[in-house]
């Protein structure tokens, strides 16, 4: 396989763009929530208009750590192994995030690719590698930065689908809608956009 190098070039600038810095600024909002929760897997809040399972119960129940009782528990998995390879810092909190919206950056790149041409891909992968919005999404900590990883990878394997009538895509696609659905709940309309694809543009399938 020919190494692509202006997707390479591209994928680097926005990475070094991201995470040269993740490291000095520390957690303030709910990065510092999620980023708590996930560290100790306690599902504590400290508001007193939010209550969480440490306050339900006298004697807190073993499937209680399996979630949260306001997020599934993927991304806070996937930070919980950050946390134990480079510790309790800012910038093990934010690596998976910074990680996962390059590897976002290049599905898109295929998607744009797969669409149109590879001209539409670089440039797809290039205008979102400086929107503010993707580099907020890379560095703020949140649990949408491994959540729209999961949607563009679902969204990538239904234009595969579509392009050449393989169920295996759609089961891929699955596989990645549940990831998303994992990530967070937003994700459950997601096949509403699959569906209006379907119902507008694509009445054959």
């Amino acid at each position: 396989m020919k190494l692509d190098k202006k997707l390479l070039a591209i994928l680097l600038f926005a990475f070094i763009l991201w995470v040269w810095n993740i490291g000095s600024v520390d957690l303030v909002s709910d990065d510092a929530l999620y980023s708590f929760r996930a560290l100790g897997w306690h599902d504590y809040l400290a508001a007193e208009g939010q209550t969480t399972p440490f306050q339900w119960f006298d004697s807190f129940p073993w499937w209680a750590n399996l979630s949260f009782h306001d997020a599934p528990p993927l991304v806070f998995a996937i930070q919980k192994i950050f946390f134990v390879i480079f510790g309790d810092n800012p910038f093990g909190a934010r690596l998976p995030f910074v990680l996962a919206m390059a590897a976002t950056l290049y599905f898109v790149f295929l998607i744009g690719k797969e669409l149109h041409s590879k001209k539409a891909g670089y440039l797809a992968c290039f205008l979102m590698a400086i929107m503010s919005l993707a580099a907020y999404g890379a560095v703020a900590g949140l649990l949408e930065g491994v959540e729209v990883l999961f949607i563009v990878l679902a969204i990538h394997f239904w234009v595969k689908f579509i392009k050449t009538d393989d169920n295996k895509y759609l089961y891929l696609l699955f596989i990645f809608f549940s990831l998303a659905l994992m990530s967070k709940y937003t994700a459950v309309f997601l096949p509403l956009a699959f569906l209006t694809d379907i119902l507008f543009f694509r009445r054959g399938v």
